[in-house]
C-alpha cells in the first residue's frame, strides 16, 4: 500500500523512473472470443513496459462440470515464438490468484479482472496445457488429429476437462491463430503505453490493430437492467446513464460499487466541515468496459467524489487519516459532478 502512496505523489515525475521500481497490473486493453475475455499483464519498470503473458479466463456462467476455466498464456521469450500456455480446472479465481502472487500485482487493481472479489489465500498451481486438453490427459492425442475441433468441442460440452478456445481451433490458424492474436495484443499494450496522448490517433495505422479487429470475436453482453437510465442502467446512486457493461459481469454475484481512487486517500475539506465535525473527501471510481480501437476491448472508469464527517476530534484539530472509520463500501451516492471515460490511469497511464 505505502507503495502506491509514494507513486501518487509521484505522479508528475514518473513513478517509476523516480523509484526505480518494478510495478505489474491487467493491461485496460483486452479482447474477447466467445465466453473467454484474454487480458495481458504488463509490467513497467523505469518507464519501459513488456507483456509477461495473457490470462485468458472464461466465463463462469458457461462452465459445466470439470471445465478448464482459465488459462495462462506465458510470452515466448523471443519475439514471434510459440506462447506456452498453463491451465486451471474449475473456478477461475485460482488463475487471478496465480497472477498477483507471481507478478506481485497489488490489491488496487482487482477491479481490472473483472471477476468480482478475489479471496484471500494462495492458490493452486496451473498444469502443463496445449490445445484444449491437459498435456497429462489420456485423450491428449486428440489435439493433434484433423479432428481436434470437433472432439474438443465435444469434450466440453459433456463437462470432461477441456477449453474450447476460439483462437486455439485448427480452423483459426491461417489468420486468427492463438501467436497472431496474442502477438497482436501484446503488441498493442506495448505500443498504448510509450504512444501515451496519442494512442488513439495512431491506432489504426499499427500492424496489430488489422488482426485484433479482424479476430476479436465479441461475445453478447449480459441482458442489460430495465430503464429509466439507460441500455447499461444508472450509474449507483444516481440518474446518470451508465456508460458500458460494468467491469465485474458476468463473473461476479454483485454489480460493482464505487471504489477508493487508485490516486487518491481521503482529504479533510473544511468547506463541509463543522465546529463539532471533521468533513473527509476522497475520490472513488467505478469501473466498465467501453469498445475502443476498431472493436478491441479496454476498460476505463468514471470518476466522482464521496464525502463523509466524523466527530472532531480531541484538541479541535482535524487528523489524517479520519479517526473515524471510512464507510464501507464508499457510499453509493457520490458527490456530483460524475465524469466518465477516463482510462484508469492512476500512476501508470494508457496501458
Amino acid at each position: 500500500m505505502w507503495k502506491s502512496v509514494v507513486c501518487a505523489m509521484l505522479t508528475a515525475m514518473g513513478c517509476s523512473s523516480a523509484l526505480g521500481e518494478t510495478v505489474a497490473r491487467p493491461a485496460a486493453i483486452r479482447t474477447r472470443a466467445q465466453d473467454w475475455t484474454l487480458i495481458p499483464i504488463g509490467v513497467e519498470t523505469n518507464g519501459q513496459t513488456s507483456v509477461k503473458g495473457v490470462l485468458a479466463i472464461r466465463d463462469s456462467s458457461t462452465v459445466v462440470g470439470d471445465n478448464i476455466g482459465a488459462i495462462w498464456y506465458e510470452s515466448p521469450a523471443v519475439y514471434g515464438g510459440a506462447w506456452e500456455s498453463k491451465a486451471w480446472t474449475g473456478d477461475p479465481l485460482q488463475s487471478v490468484k496465480y497472477v498477483k502472487s507471481r507478478f506481485e500485482i497489488e490489491d488496487i487493481w482487482d477491479p481490472m479482472f473483472g471477476v468480482g472479489t478475489i479471496p484471500s489465500g494462495t492458490s493452486s498451481e496451473p498444469k502443463s496445457y496445449s490445445n484444449g486438453l491437459m498435456i497429462d490427459d489420456p485423450f491428449f492425442s486428440i489435439t493433434l488429429s484433423a479432428q481436434r475441433d470437433l472432439a474438443v468441442s465435444f469434450l466440453t460440452g459433456i463437462g470432461y476437462k477441456a477449453a474450447d478456445v476460439p483462437i486455439e481451433k485448427v480452423s483459426q490458424q491461417a489468420s486468427c491463430g492463438k501467436n497472431e492474436v496474442l502477438t497482436a495484443l501484446s503488441d498493442a499494450v506495448i505500443y498504448s503505453s510509450t504512444a501515451k496522448e496519442g494512442v488513439e490517433a495512431g491506432w489504426a495505422s499499427q500492424p496489430f490493430a488489422a488482426v485484433l479487429a479482424t479476430c476479436a470475436q465479441v461475445a453478447p453482453p449480459p441482458p442489460p437492467p430495465p430503464p429509466p437510465c439507460g441500455p447499461w442502467g444508472c450509474l449507483p446512486g444516481t440518474l446518470i446513464p451508465a456508460p458500458g457493461p460494468p467491469l465485474d459481469l458476468p463473473w461476479g454475484p454483485n454489480p460493482p460499487r464505487w471504489q477508493p481512487g487508485v490516486e487518491q486517500d481521503p482529504a479533510f475539506d473544511p468547506s463541509c466541515s463543522t465546529p463539532t465535525t471533521v468533513c473527509y473527501k476522497q475520490e472513488v471510481w467505478y469501473w466498465y468496459y467501453d469498445t475502443c480501437f476498431l472493436g478491441v476491448q479496454c476498460v476505463k472508469v468514471c470518476k466522482a467524489t464521496t464525502s463523509w464527517t466524523c466527530p472532531l476530534p480531541p484538541g479541535g484539530a482535524p487528523f489524517m487519516p479520519p479517526l473515524c472509520t471510512v464507510p464501507t463500501p464508499i457510499p453509493a451516492d457520490p458527490t456530483r459532478p460524475v465524469t466518465c471515460g477516463h482510462w484508469p490511469d492512476g500512476f501508470h497511464p494508457w496501458w
